[in-house]
């Protein structure tokens, strides 16, 4: 009987996990639906300040025949310009030799370029994969916990929002939240299969996570120092098993070694970024959320530090007036700013997926996940040390996370955890109301209300969360020049336009789209006169005045004109808006040719 009814459970068990990831799976291919149709998957292209674009041309740089990468790709951004010579930059890093970033993922995106040269066919095998990532989850939660903790766990990372947006995106910050926990799954299977090819395979997926994003290497070597202490009382199977997880991750590591030996940079090193972002995340004038060009603080540690991490660590730590505890208070508020709810933007915002794609509407949210994580998280004290292995996989996530700085893209590394956790409480709570234990059920219930007020109302440190900005406008509005599309280009800059008229909040990006609006109607306008639509010509034109006229930061705008009204053989309308230009700006960079053009105009 006991054996039938086990059989039963695990057919139930299998179908319910089977169902969450069919529904899963509906949930991306719907997201793909509604943004197949948009500049969405296109935006790595033209947003040439974004680590999109530089994973776009990285991987084309390969495709075109650059496989060692000895012309090493480095990005050369305008804060970068602004700060120092590209020569500088590489002294800095250490050389210019080693990869920017871990290469895992630029090179994946290579071999998928190569069969299909569309961003577009690259984001629905990312969704395809984070599809499977369910299943990830599924396995952990039932070795760390059991079978129900797997399924609410596979449930909720199904159905996570922020997950599902950024596997649309050609950013490599989708694939630690699934090479992560699938290292544990690998170490747990090989603890309980103890054969060499187990632990091969369980260090060849650490390595594969670290070449993905170098932070996996935290959580590598606690997982190695808990197994080493699972066989304290057995020296030989611990040097045994730790070997072989040693020898499968220089499996994964020796294309790289041969690489770094050949183009002569340093055999081990992954990427320049090591060193760089543990400075710019914990120097002292550091904002604990968000990215922002470093300081000359931050530039003088990098400078002394030479892209070594100990050193960089250490000349960190020193630029604290009161050493430790200084910097203990800045990771406070760190992790203040890891608990908000808000989704901080950097390269893209998660907020402009939501206008644009339904199907993220239907999902989960960090508002509803970190509540039952930190509930979930409160009821596991009850069982401490065990599962230790969960322990180990929270401190190297949270670890991971103080050591930068908080993006609504690196915190994904941290939502497995929580998730775990939120399905732990979540297995509790069914239990608690299957006994009728009222009393707990009402406790449980009243603790994570608890963690979700505090959340809400007392964590945030700042204003009022700027959930829309220009960034992800103008990327489409670019996308729709480039296809000639300059109406659509008007569009998009005027929604933004009237998205922040909603809000005085947004008064600043209302000006910066009025500016968008009148610089698009400039290049319609110039279609028309290659056409010779004159009179559509002229409306645009006057369209263009009108919405620049709606700003009062952008000067440029009447040189604009006055070069539109030459092409539209209006001289006195461009003579007009050439002086007005030189009333703004006597001594701007345009204005000698502003003069020049009306020297020629006979002014």
């Amino acid at each position: 009987m006991s054996a039938y009814s086990d059989a039963g459970q695990m057919r139930r068990t299998h179908r319910l996990l089977a169902g969450i990831l069919v529904l899963g799976l509906l949930l991306r291919l719907m997201h793909f639906a509604f943004i197949l149709p948009t500049p969405f998957p296109r935006w790595a292209l033209v947003a040439d300040q974004t680590d999109m674009h530089v994973f776009w041309q990285w991987a084309h740089r390969i495709i075109a025949g650059d496989w060692l990468g000895r012309d090493t790709y480095h990005p050369y951004f305008r804060w970068m310009q602004q700060m120092d010579t590209l020569d500088n930059w590489h002294a800095r890093w250490g050389g210019k030799e080693i990869f920017h970033q871990a290469p895992l993922y630029p090179y994946a995106l290579a071999g998928l370029l190569a069969i299909r040269n569309s961003p577009s066919f690259v984001i629905l095998i990312q969704l395809l994969v984070g599809a499977l990532q369910p299943l990830v989850l599924f396995f952990l939660g039932r070795r760390l916990f059991d079978a129900r903790v797997g399924l609410l766990a596979a449930a909720l990372s199904a159905f996570y929002g922020p997950f599902v947006f950024y596997q649309s995106v050609l950013l490599r910050d989708w694939l630690p939240p699934i090479l992560e926990p699938l290292i544990l799954v690998m170490v747990l299977r090989a603890m309980d299969r103890p054969r060499w090819t187990a632990w091969v395979l369980a260090g060849f997926v650490m390595g594969i996570a670290v070449l993905t994003k170098e932070t996996a290497l935290l959580l590598g070597i606690i997982t190695l120092g808990w197994v080493a202490a699972r066989y304290r009382h057995a020296g030989r199977e611990a040097l045994r098993s730790l070997s072989w997880v040693v020898l499968g991750s220089l499996l994964c590591f020796s294309p790289l070694v041969a690489r770094n030996i050949l183009v002569g940079a340093p055999p081990l090193a992954t990427s320049v970024q090591r060193s760089w972002i543990i400075i710019v995340g914990l120097v002292p004038d550091a904002s604990p959320g968000g990215f922002s060009v470093p300081s000359a603080q931050a530039r003088a540690i990098v400078n002394r530090s030479r892209g070594d991490t100990v050193a960089a660590f250490r000349e960190t730590l020193r630029a604290y007036p009161d050493g430790v505890w200084g910097l203990a208070r800045h990771q406070l508020r760190k992790l203040r700013t890891l608990v908000d709810p808000f989704e901080i933007p950097n390269n893209v915002n998660y907020y402009y997926g939501l206008e644009r794609s339904p199907a993220l509407s239907l999902s989960l949210g960090y508002g509803l996940i970190f509540p039952l994580g930190a509930a979930g998280l409160v009821l596991l004290l009850k069982t401490w040390p065990r599962p230790g292995l969960f322990y180990c996989y929270l401190a190297a996530a949270l670890g991971s996370q103080l050591m930068t700085f908080v993006l609504a893209r690196f915190r994904l590394a941290f939502i497995p955890v929580l998730i775990l956790a939120g399905a732990y409480f979540c297995s509790r709570l069914l239990a608690m109301v299957r006994e009728r234990q009222i009393p707990s059920v009402v406790g449980s219930l009243g603790l994570v209300a608890a963690i979700a007020l505090a959340q809400q109302l007392w964590v945030p440190v700042g204003s009022i969360p700027m959930t829309l900005r220009t960034a992800e406008y103008d990327y489409s509005a670019k996308v729709y020049a480039s296809d000639g599309r300059l109406d659509l280009a008007v569009a998009e800059m005027a929604r933004l336009r009237s998205k922040a008229g909603l809000n005085p909040a947004y008064h600043d990006l209302m000006e910066e789209a009025s500016v968008g609006i009148g610089n698009y109607q400039v290049r319609w306008a110039a279609q028309m006169t290659e056409t010779g639509r004159w009179q559509e010509a002229r409306a645009h034109a006057l369209q263009a005045q009108e919405a620049y006229q709606a700003q009062s930061r952008f000067t440029l705008w009447s040189y604009n004109l006055a070069w539109l009204y030459l092409d539209l053989n209006d001289p006195g309308k461009a003579k007009a808006f050439f002086r007005q230009f030189l009333d703004r700006e006597p001594d701007g960079p345009r204005a000698d040719e502003a003069r020049a053009a009306l020297s020629e105009l006979g002014d």
